[in-house]
């Protein structure tokens, strides 16, 4: 694209890491999805630090500002965890109990 080298070697680079993606059945989808949207992220998120004046106390403790901030943030949460081993083990000691 730059008429560059090094384009070239990151090209190759990547090749070979969605080689061994497909290889051991990791899904590629994601991948892609979080190489494009990270820099939207990033930018978004550098823009809501500065728009609270770098202040993390106010900018966390506007998730809890309005009840649907706060009804996304636990769903968000939720959702992290049911995907941790933590989460399967407490499902399965739930299920032998009942």
């Amino acid at each position: 694209m730059n008429n560059a080298i090094s384009d070239v070697y990151w090209m190759l680079g990547f090749g070979v890491f969605g080689y061994f993606m497909r290889h051991y059945g990791y899904p590629l989808g994601p991948v892609i999805l979080g190489v494009i949207l990270s820099r939207l992220l990033d930018d978004n998120w550098r823009r809501a630090i500065i728009s609270e004046r770098e202040d993390l106390g106010r900018f966390f403790g506007g998730l809890f500002s309005s009840p649907l901030s706060t009804v996304l943030f636990v769903a968000v949460v939720l959702i992290f965890v049911s995907q941790t081993p933590l989460w399967t083990r407490a499902k399965s000691m739930m299920r032998g109990k009942a």
